[in-house]
This record gives C-alpha cells, structure tokens and sequence, in this order.
C-alpha cells in the first residue's frame, strides 16, 4: 500500500512539474505607440521563454523611433545619443520584423525593375552611341569637351554629396547607434518586431527615442523594461 502511495505521489508531482514547463512559454502580444514625448505603454516586462511580438505605430505628428538598451550615450557636446548596450546585440537574438519595412523593401524592388525594363527599350540608342564615339574619337576637341563635362560632373556630385550632409543633420535621425532601431515616420502604418525571450535578457533595460538630436530622449520619451526568469 505504501510502494502505491509513493508511485502516486511521484507521479503526481510529475505531471505538476511538466505542467509548470509547459506554462512558462507563451505569446505575449503587445502594441507600443509613440506620440510627443512618450512611450504607450511606458512599462513592459517579459519572462524568459516568452514569445513576444510587439507593435510599434506611431500617432504622434512627428517622426519617432524606439531602442531597447541600456546606459545611455553621450556626446562631447552633451547630447544622448543610443545605448552602450543594446538588447539584442548582446544577447545574440535577431529580432523579426515585418510590417513597413517590408513594404518599402519590395516598392524600391519594384521600381529597379521599371528601370531595367527602360534600360532594354533603349538597345538601338546603343548602336547610336556607337558611331558618336567613332567621331569623337576622331576630333580631339571633343575629347577636351567630354572631360570639361566630367569635371564639371564631380563638381556637382561634390554638390549633391554637401546637400545630402545637410538633409541628414535637417531630419535629426543621423546619429552613430549601431544597435537594432527602428523609426516611423508621420502616417507611417507599423512595426511587427518579434523575438523569444532568453535568459541572458534577464534585467532591467531602457525604452528610447533619440530623434531630433537627442532632444525626444531629453523631453522624456523615455520607457521601462523589465524580464524576469
């Protein structure tokens, strides 16, 4: 009676202990909105073996972008610029994302294709530009003509070069975070970043949006992160 009693009580503790596994994995769902100058919502926390998949939209009327890491960087200047340790370079997890991005992948696929095609239209234009060169070849004038219109090529390639420079300090998204981020801007649709939660993202870790500069970290658009085992 008692050999039965202990085979019980062992298996009972058995299916209790694969129960409480089976539970520690699951899917958690969760939307993140950006707006001036916040995170909604600010707080999160996970536990290791979660599946989670986060949603990040953007209802504010300027662009934003979010980060998750930890110890802040800051310039000589004084400005926060990303994280020294950020979440999934650390951790050697590789979120999934899809969404926008994938969108604007296969839009710009689409167009390199329009401009193949145009390319082909054009093949007779190539037997054309054939007999030119066979001319140029014979006036050295025209020569001296073609490099004058290359000089004058990477004087505006210089030109574009400076105005490219200034565009990227206008927008306020250049900055030098090597780490996973992701922005929207105004009217965008969203983000699907997934991941699975692992032991080493055990801790605390920030929530961030340097755009601007820095200033929306400045203004407090600042959130929490919290995984436990």
């Amino acid at each position: 009676m008692k050999k039965k009693s202990l085979f019980l009580m062992v298996s009972i503790v058995g299916v209790l202990l694969l129960a409480s596994c089976s539970g520690s994995s699951k899917t958690v769902e969760v939307t993140i909105d950006m707006l001036e100058y916040a995170f909604d919502p600010q707080t999160l926390s996970f536990k290791v073996g979660d599946e989670v998949v986060i949603t990040v939209t953007n209802s504010g009327e300027e662009p934003h972008e979010i980060l998750f890491g930890r110890n802040v960087v800051i310039l000589d200047n004084g400005q926060p610029d990303g994280y020294e340790v950020d979440l999934f370079i650390l951790t050697g997890v590789e979120p999934v994302v899809s969404g926008l991005n994938n969108d604007h992948d296969d839009d710009d696929h689409d167009e390199g294709e329009d401009h193949d095609d145009a390319g082909d239209d054009h093949d007779e234009g190539e037997e054309h530009d054939d007999a030119e060169d066979t001319h140029d070849d014979d006036h050295d004038e025209g020569e001296e003509h073609d490099d004058a219109e290359d000089t004058h090529d990477d004087e505006g390639e210089e030109h574009d070069d400076a105005e490219d420079t200034h565009d990227d300090d206008d927008d306020g998204h250049e900055h030098a975070y090597e780490g996973y981020m992701w922005s929207l801007d105004v009217g965008d649709d969203f983000y699907t970043i997934s991941f699975t939660v692992t032991e080493e993202m055990v801790g605390n870790w920030e929530i961030g949006c340097f755009w601007s500069d820095g200033g929306h970290y400045e203004e407090g658009m600042i959130g929490f992160l919290t995984i436990n085992k």
